[in-house]
């Protein structure tokens, strides 16, 4: 087919305009790299929910209490979702949450693996309020100064239970009675 050459040019325009079009489009909507600070809290949050499920597997089994099973139940099923929330929102900021055990934390477990009842039942708690402590810190940090709006607001969701479980985690310990020394 021919066209006259001013059709040719009109063509040959209108091909370069859309062309820069599409390439501002999709500069535009490429992901903005995730600052640190908020890859850092999303990695951490992730790790500290997969191992406070861990220390919730081991209360489950060996706690002597109701009430600290009931706990250790309640850290499995929300720091599952937690993590699977964390998971999802690093994917859609383009990071991966790779997580390797840490290995003071494989010899926590594998201490408290050793301990039962009343002692199991102190030392979980002592270290599930120590640990929501460590939690609310990072939650706050990232709800107050986090530079991505999504991420800050999944924080400011989450903190209020991380905050509850600190409370409540505080709240067993002092209910536990002490050991009497002879």
């Amino acid at each position: 087919m021919r066209f006259p050459n001013n059709t040719k040019q009109a063509l040959f325009g209108l091909a370069l305009t859309l062309l820069a079009v599409a390439l501002a489009f999709a500069q535009g909507t490429a992901a903005e790299p995730l600052a640190e600070p908020d890859g850092a809290f999303l990695r951490q949050a992730a790790a500290n929910s997969l191992w406070q499920a861990s220390l919730g597997e081991l209360a489950r089994k060996q706690a002597a209490g109701g009430e600290i099973r009931r706990y250790g139940e309640d850290m499995i099923r929300e720091n599952r979702k937690i993590e699977a929330d964390l998971r999802s929102l690093a994917r859609r900021k383009g990071l991966s949450l790779e997580t390797a055990p840490d290995p003071l934390q494989n010899q926590t477990l594998g201490y408290l693996a050793g301990e039962f009842g009343a002692g199991f039942d102190r030392q979980y708690v002592s270290l599930m309020a120590d640990e929501q402590e460590r939690n609310s810190r990072l939650y706050r940090n990232a709800a107050e100064q986090g530079r991505d709006a999504e991420i800050r607001a999944y924080a400011e969701r989450i903190l209020p239970w991380i905050d509850s479980q600190w409370k409540r985690a505080r709240e067993i310990l002092l209910g536990i009675p002490q050991p009497f020394l002879k």
